[in-house]
């Protein structure tokens, strides 16, 4: 089973699609899987470290310093008023009995059953006014809406925060009384296990998996190479407009801009010109008109 394209060619949970119960929520059913997690308690509404913690246990902050590939999604929920988690998903490409254990008392690895779940997918970031609009798609598709069942959902975000298009993101509902095969499921499941296998040996062989800090060392390029060319397009829009300004100000070289003149500088051109015995010439003349003003060269 090809992973789906929001996974961005990453690792991500097995799943099967079951049906779609409206237009916009689906019923899938989840393998059995496994995450690392960190739960975060705060009756002052504070906390946002658990990404860190998370972060640099992946990033080798573990009893073997292993370090373990990014996977996706990143499970996010609120478990009551005061208390959140954050998970990640364990990469395929290292067996749950092979994760080292963490450093951090914080960190724990979760082992999550197979589970069916109604999820509502939608683009752009995720906010507060998103989930509710994901929990009006559950209650529209006929679901009933609880505290407990808000507080049992689940947020799922595929995407960095750097990423400014094309985002993916989900909320899982977990759907009891849903009539499942799970032996088929689990015979679906092997299947994709397996391909799922042939694929991380066949990378293996590639090479290792590069350490974090140069997945960081890309996304800080990339954000360098994007501010570049913004900056670049900002520039010449400018150089553009000031051209054309230049270009459609110029005053019309068949109009003459005059100035005020005084008679006693009009008969001290005509003593210049008497001096030498030489008319003025009519051309020169007519640059002096009756209303007092002669014309710049």
């Amino acid at each position: 089973m090809p992973a789906p394209v929001f996974c961005r060619g990453q690792d991500c949970p097995l799943y099967k699609s079951i049906k779609e119960v409206s237009d916009t929520v689906e019923l899938r059913y989840y393998d059995a899987s496994h995450w690392i997690s960190f739960t975060e308690c705060d009756e002052h509404g504070g906390g946002g470290g658990e990404f860190m913690k998370l972060f640099h246990y992946i990033g080798g902050d573990n009893d073997m310093k292993m370090r373990i590939p990014m996977s996706t999604p990143i499970l996010k929920q609120q478990i009551d008023e005061n208390c959140h988690s954050m998970s990640f998903f364990k990469p395929f490409s290292i067996a749950a009995k092979d994760l080292p254990q963490p450093l951090d008392a914080g960190v724990q690895i979760i082992s999550q059953p197979a589970q069916a779940y109604y999820v509502h997918a939608f683009g752009g970031y995720m906010d507060d006014a998103k989930f509710d609009q994901s929990m009006q798609a559950f209650d529209a598709a006929g679901m009933e809406i609880t505290d407990d069942s808000v507080y049992s959902a689940m947020v799922a975000q595929y995407d960095a925060r750097f990423q400014l298009f094309n985002r993916h993101n989900e909320v899982w509902m977990p759907a009891s009384n849903v009539s499942i095969d799970e032996k088929a499921m689990q015979t679906f499941f092997s299947s994709a296990q397996a391909a799922s296998h042939r694929h991380h040996t066949h990378h293996a062989h590639s090479g290792p998996h590069p350490p974090l800090w140069v997945h960081l060392l890309h996304v800080a390029f990339t954000g360098l190479v994007l501010i570049a060319v913004f900056s670049g397009l900002v520039y010449l829009v400018v150089r553009g407009v000031r051209y054309l300004q230049r270009r459609y100000s110029k005053k019309d070289p068949t109009q003459l801009d005059y100035l005020p003149v005084s008679q006693s500088d009009i008969d001290l051109v005509n003593a210049a010109f008497s001096l030498g015995n030489e008319k003025p010439e009519a051309e020169k003349a007519d640059r002096i008109n009756a209303s007092g003003y002669t014309a710049l060269e």
